[in-house]
This record gives C-alpha cells, structure tokens and sequence, in this order.
C-alpha cells in the first residue's frame, strides 16, 4: 500500500485588511474647461475693478455735486439781483 499525499493547509501570516470607505481625493480646477488639445482650465481673468461710482470714485462723487450746487445757487442769485423792468 501506497501513502496517500496531504496537501497542507496554508495559514496566512497576516490577517486580511477590510477595505475602508475613505473617497478618493478630488482636485479642484478653477475655470471651464475648454475644448482643444490639452487639459488645461480657462485662466479666471483680472479683477478690473468695482465699476463706476465705486471705491475711490464717491469722493470724486461728491465734489461733482457740490460743484453744481454752487453752480446753482449763484446762478439763482444773478436772477434774483436783476432788476425787472
């Protein structure tokens, strides 16, 4: 009689890794995409600024409108200071 062969049972050596529910990173571009060759995003432009009467322009404003309220109020004297006839 023959002896009949056993295969062994294979043991792990390190217990198996249960997968994580952890999203994969996303990179964010800004702009959008634009066909043609390339991959790149549409560069977002300059800022010009915030328009007019804006920022820098209310003091500007300001002596505009008391420029013509002086304007006004001498012209009303010239007429008041006329004689009628």
């Amino acid at each position: 009689p023959t002896a009949t062969p056993v295969t062994p049972t294979s043991t792990p050596t390190e217990p198996p890794v249960e997968p994580t529910n952890t999203p994969t990173p996303v990179e964010t571009v800004a702009g959008e995409k634009t066909p043609g060759p390339g991959n790149q995003a549409t560069p977002i432009p300059p800022d010009t600024g915030s328009g007019l009467g804006g920022g820098a322009a209310g003091s500007s404003m300001l002596l505009v409108i008391l420029g013509l309220a002086a304007v006004t109020a001498g012209a009303g004297f010239v007429s008041l200071g006329r004689k009628r006839r």
